[in-house]
């Protein structure tokens, strides 16, 4: 794994490790530093790993989830997608501790779930939404704001959805993970 630099961006400061099935020259991968922005841990899975491309990354939020704090995520859809996830953890390391959001987007049902753990016990599933806005290869800009009482999520600048804060307080959720089906471009 290739050790890429660091940076503290809106209190969220996370450092990636990039990892490549191929070689790329020293302008790639000079291209490649100046994306990071969040220090956590960044796998490329191959077509061996699950039988698709799909990215993984998990990475720390510094000091915890706090209102006015923003997550940026740009990337690509694959071709041919399945889901993606993205979810705010309280310790990536442990899945019996709480889990603030757990947004999974889900092609084949067209719909994006939202859901939180708390003591070991799923909540109730939220799946209203105005629209479902993802199409296979397409770029993509979600956005999550932390607010007091929710976490409003937008889509290429517009109002997707929001999901009411379940695990309190908030500073308890200290890590963002996403996997599936896309290509990260940015995480801020």
């Amino acid at each position: 794994m290739l050790p890429l630099t660091s940076s503290l961006y809106s209190g969220v400061f996370v450092y990636f490790f990039y990892t490549h099935t191929h070689t790329h020259t020293h302008k790639e991968k000079k291209r490649k530093e100046k994306k990071t922005l969040l220090r956590g841990c960044y796998r490329e899975m191959t077509e061996n790993d699950r039988g698709t491309n799909v990215e993984q990354y998990i990475g720390e939020i510094k000091g915890g989830l706090k209102p006015a704090m923003k997550i940026t995520i740009i990337g690509v859809i694959c071709s041919n997608p399945k889901s993606f996830a993205v979810t705010l953890l309280c310790d990536p390391m442990d899945a019996s501790k709480d889990i603030g959001l757990l947004l999974t987007v889900n092609f084949s049902e067209k719909s994006i779930t939202r859901n939180a753990q708390i003591a070991g016990k799923w909540g109730r599933e939220e799946k209203n939404i105005p629209y479902f806005p993802f199409t296979a290869g397409d770029t993509f800009k979600m956005e999550l704001f932390c607010e007091h009482q929710q976490i409003r999520v937008l889509l290429d600048g517009r109002q997707l959805c929001y999901f009411t804060h379940r695990v309190q307080p908030l500073h308890l959720v200290t890590a963002l993970q996403i996997s599936g089906d896309i290509r990260l471009t940015k995480v801020a």
